[in-house]
């Protein structure tokens, strides 16, 4: 049984937003995002509803969110997930 079969996407998601409690660094929406991919390779949701779960959750934790994925993707540091 995989990961993404004993837990939903967004306990998944909760679980990597709580990393973030506490400390003064935002929430990665990209970092979460690849997470998600990797624990969860067959999720249906896009990134767009991805990315609306992960800030709700974010904003729930008191966190702040960091939305940079345009400037990472050109920049050439994130890597596409496959």
């Amino acid at each position: 049984m995989t990961i993404a079969q004993k837990f939903s996407i967004a306990d998944l998601i909760d679980t990597y937003v709580s990393t973030y409690v506490g400390r003064r660094a935002p929430v990665s929406i990209s970092d979460v995002i690849r997470a998600v991919k990797l624990a969860a390779p067959h999720c249906e949701m896009t990134d767009g509803e991805l990315t609306n779960v992960i800030a709700r959750r974010a904003i729930l934790n008191g966190c702040s969110i960091f939305f940079g994925r345009a400037e990472e993707e050109e920049s050439g540091w994130l890597k596409p997930v496959k």
